[in-house]
């Protein structure tokens, strides 16, 4: 008798959730939005201020890059012409 006392009591309990939950849901999911919307505002800052180094870092590398076009070298043939100095040593 026990257990269906309690059977009846937790669906009675949930069916109580259940529908206060319906009966609120349009509240729950204007909140959930409010919350995805600051959420998504949080990480493109996050994402702007890291666009502004990777930005940086591209302007380097190709100054680098028209500096070597510009010389007709690059660093790679520096590192190169390096180690095959030190061997002819």
């Amino acid at each position: 008798m026990k257990a269906n006392e309690i059977m009846t009591s937790a669906k009675r309990t949930l069916s109580k959730v259940g529908f206060g939950l319906q009966k609120k849901s349009p509240e729950i999911l204007v909140g959930v939005g409010i919350v995805g919307a600051v959420a998504s505002a949080v990480l493109a800052c996050k994402a702007t201020t890291k666009a502004g180094a990777i930005v940086e870092e591209s302007k380097n590398s190709l100054a680098d890059i028209r500096g070597a076009k510009e010389n007709g070298v690059t660093k790679a043939t520096l590192k190169i012409g390096r180690a095959s100095c030190r061997e002819r040593v």
